[in-house]
């Protein structure tokens, strides 16, 4: 492997490193929210599942596109 190679690896697994440092904070929130709307009926639980879905995808989305972007 020449050296630019090993810069770009070592980029690559910086990236993917600080990605996974994620905090937890946000979706624990959005779920606590989603599950306060349900018990106080003023969300059905099948749109509070396909909210979850959806929020849990764009975090996926967005963690694919960083790791294929900035290495």
């Amino acid at each position: 492997m020449d050296a630019e190679a090993g810069r770009i690896a070592a980029y690559a697994d910086l990236v993917a490193a600080v990605l996974d440092l994620r905090s937890p904070e946000a979706s624990s929130a959005f779920d606590a929210a989603l599950s306060a709307a349900v018990a106080a009926g003023t969300l059905p639980d099948q749109t509070a599942r396909q909210l979850r879905w959806l929020q849990r995808q764009s975090e996926r989305a967005m963690v694919e596109h960083a790791e294929t972007v900035l290495p």
